[in-house]
């Protein structure tokens, strides 16, 4: 659902507004293009890397009683927030959570273009919002994929708005997933 956050998308090089049409978003100040692929802005270049995982229907009661636990603690913490608040979820795949997020403006956000996704971008290599876009940022089991994890936290820190808050979940003992792209637990 991109239109609640048009203002919030910028140029990533010199941060002016976006023009957009059919085929690819234009920065009428540097020109820098962004092009669509079925329907979406893509920010940084699809992994070659990345195997798209298939789509499993989640649900509060369903799954692991750790992903249980994940469900839960979101839940309660979209019960603090008021219904204008906007939330991003980065590394959304194939959007679990989404049904949570309604009555709230959201953005779906991953580096692959799974059909759920409302854009493709790599925060750490590219940030296409202003500063302070967002109420709540969303990483449930992201952290584990990024390489670089401290450069995606200070990213989420700039898009928080002041008083906003980041939920992030991160696998404790669990299994190597989605390798290639699965770099670390957090503990021994």
């Amino acid at each position: 659902m991109i239109e609640p956050f048009i203002e919030n998308i910028v140029c990533q090089k010199c941060r002016a507004g976006l023009e957009r049409n059919q085929e690819f978003w234009k920065c009428p100040s540097c020109g820098l293009l962004i092009p669509i692929h079925q329907g979406e802005p893509v920010f940084t270049l699809i992994p070659d890397k990345v195997v798209p995982s298939e789509k499993i229907i989640r649900r509060a009661d369903s799954g692991s009683r750790w992903r249980q636990a994940d469900w839960k603690f979101l839940e309660q913490e979209l019960e603090k927030l008021e219904a204008q608040a906007k939330i991003l979820d980065s590394g959304c795949g194939h959007g679990d959570f989404a049904s949570l997020f309604a009555g709230h403006p959201f953005l779906e956000l991953d580096i692959y273009p799974y059909p759920e996704v409302d854009l493709v971008c790599d925060l750490t290599l590219c940030v296409p919002f202003q500063e302070n876009s967002f109420d709540l940022v969303v990483l449930m089991n992201v952290v584990e994929h990024v390489p670089e994890p401290q450069t995606l936290l200070k990213v989420v820190y700039q898009l928080l708005s002041p008083g906003g808050i980041a939920v992030v979940a991160v696998p404790f003992m669990l299994k190597i997933h989605q390798a290639p792209i699965d770099f670390a637990r957090f503990t021994h």
